[in-house]
């Protein structure tokens, strides 16, 4: 909330007839439909035309709130009080309310109109008067109630919201992206994935697989893809605003909790009486892939721009050093030779002594290793099945058990029933553990589908680029063993993938 500034004292009093208006409308909240702008602009006009007002201007002021924001320091009135206080007589608002909600700003303003010779008028309060040193004292005593009224109805919709969080049930507030709000069996509304989920589930393949967050964004970007903002903006009947994807939506989507469907609340993630977290969804992924997509999005080459070129390097963390070091593509500088080779990044430190490896042959290298051995095989698909394990879950309550026991010895329990509470909270999570532990774990595996196509026609339809993220994805790599300007010695690590291919070829040969 800005600091509060005292009210302008400066403008050019009316010498008119006193008959000049200006209609100001207030609203907190875009979704009130009580108190309406076009309802607040229709009374107000209705007044000014059967009190022979002419109406000069309107002070709109949408998601304001008069609470935090006095009269002076909001964006449409305050403009008119300290810019354009000659251009009008009076303030005309549909009720005192949408003009102040506390006795002290009230008072600034009776002040304010008294010294510029305004009045201020509400449409709907026929006996609303800061003229007489007797309404402005009844108008500051409606002041305090509507401030109580505000605080009342803050805390209620305060507790209302944390009742809601607690059932797993939506606030209201935008939907997040892939799912939507439907009614729940039990009153109110609850989240359920809608049909942008299924989009979620392919980025999130994707990234596991290495492609670039970036190289979504693009594509999003070309396909013209509505953004969660104009999904939401749909679904509340307003216009598109068509503003593109950014690379902080997609990273935002796809490292919330909602994927698991999990409710966080001030960064931390609720849980019930038992200690179990809240959920507000059904889960679209597993943990265990939830968890697995995290560590691709961290160890994604933080956010590296991918774009599709026709001289792309096809083994970029796919290619390493004896020393371990990945290969950087380095360009030809001099213009009397175009080669572009693959370096080692550790030469780069002064940590390593090998030469480079032509950026051409390696990659040559690769694809006919990988043709001459794989090319006639029909292609596999690797389907992850997660096995069961609550590893995470269990390091989840260990963590939450230590923050309970950190907020107890910093005094945070030191009231009356404080040692009740902390009890209370330590045995759910309790046995909120003793439950984990006791549930079976099984071994995730990977199950190999057949795709009907051979290695060799699938390689042939991959751009350069995206062979690179299908042998990341495969987990293929290479270690250049040796590496001058003139020969190259490889030893491969094939991956399960071509592991389990090798081994058909092997049982068909």
């Amino acid at each position: 909330m800005p600091p509060r500034k005292q009210a302008p004292r400066s403008a050019v009093p009316s010498a008119t007839d006193g008959k000049r208006a200006l209609i100001v409308i207030r609203l907190s909240n875009m979704t009130d439909t009580t108190t309406s702008p076009q309802r607040q602009r229709a009374i107000c006009e209705d007044y000014c035309r059967t009190n022979g007002l002419t109406i000069v201007g309107y002070a709109k002021d949408l998601d304001i709130s008069a609470t935090e924001y006095a009269p002076w320091d909001r964006p449409e009135l305050g403009k008119w009080m300290s810019d354009r206080a000659s251009e009008f007589d009076a303030m005309v608002f549909w009720r005192a309310d949408r003009l102040v909600r506390n006795a002290g700003d009230l008072t600034s303003m009776a002040d304010w109109s008294r010294k510029h010779g305004k009045r201020l008028v509400s449409a709907s309060e026929p006996n609303f008067d800061v003229i007489t040193a007797t309404g402005e004292g009844i108008a500051t005593i409606q002041a305090v109630f509507a401030r109580m009224e505000s605080e009342a109805t803050r805390a209620r919709v305060m507790s209302a919201k944390e009742a809601r969080r607690k059932q797993g049930k939506w606030n209201g507030s935008s939907a997040p992206y892939g799912f939507s709000p439907v009614p729940a069996p039990d009153g109110g509304y609850r989240l359920e994935p809608d049909e942008n989920h299924v989009r979620i589930l392919e980025w999130a393949d994707a990234v596991i697989g290495g492609k670039s967050r970036f190289a979504i964004v693009e594509e999003l970007r070309a396909a013209k893809v509505p953004t969660p903002a104009d999904v939401n903006n749909a679904r509340m009947g307003r216009p598109a605003r068509g503003n593109p994807w950014t690379l902080q939506a997609v990273t935002k989507i796809l490292t919330s909790r909602i994927l698991i469907g999990e409710t966080v609340h001030n960064g931390e993630v609720l849980r019930d009486d038992k200690g179990a977290p809240i959920l507000r969804t059904s889960p679209i992924m597993s943990r265990e892939k939830w968890q697995r997509l995290q560590e691709a999005i961290n160890n994604n080459v933080r956010g590296q721009k991918s774009t599709q070129r026709k001289n792309a390097s096809m083994l970029l963390r796919i290619a390493f050093c004896k020393c371990g070091e990945p290969l950087y593509t380095k360009k030809a500088t001099n213009k009397y030779n175009k080669t572009d080779y693959y370096v080692c990044y550790g030469r780069q430190k002064g940590a390593c002594d090998a030469l480079y490896a032509r950026k051409d042959r390696l990659e040559e290298y690769v694809e006919a290793t990988l043709l001459d051995r794989l090319g006639d095989e029909e292609i596999s698909r690797a389907v992850h099945i997660p096995g069961e394990d609550h590893t995470a879950e269990l390091a989840d309550v260990a963590e939450l058990m230590r923050k309970t026991r950190e907020e107890r010895r910093k005094g945070h329990y030191g009231y009356p029933g404080g040692d009740e509470d902390f009890e209370h909270e330590i045995q759910a999570l309790i046995s909120r553990r003793k439950y984990l532990a006791s549930l079976p774990q099984t071994e995730a595996r990977t199950d190999y589908l057949p795709t009907g196509q051979t290695f060799r026609d699938f390689w042939s339809g991959l751009t350069q680029e995206d062979k690179g993220v299908y042998l990341r994805e495969v987990e293929f790599k290479i270690h250049v063993t040796e590496m001058t300007t003139r020969f190259t010695n490889v030893e491969v690590t094939w991956g399960s993938t071509f592991e389990h291919m090798l081994r058909r070829v092997a049982e068909h040969s």
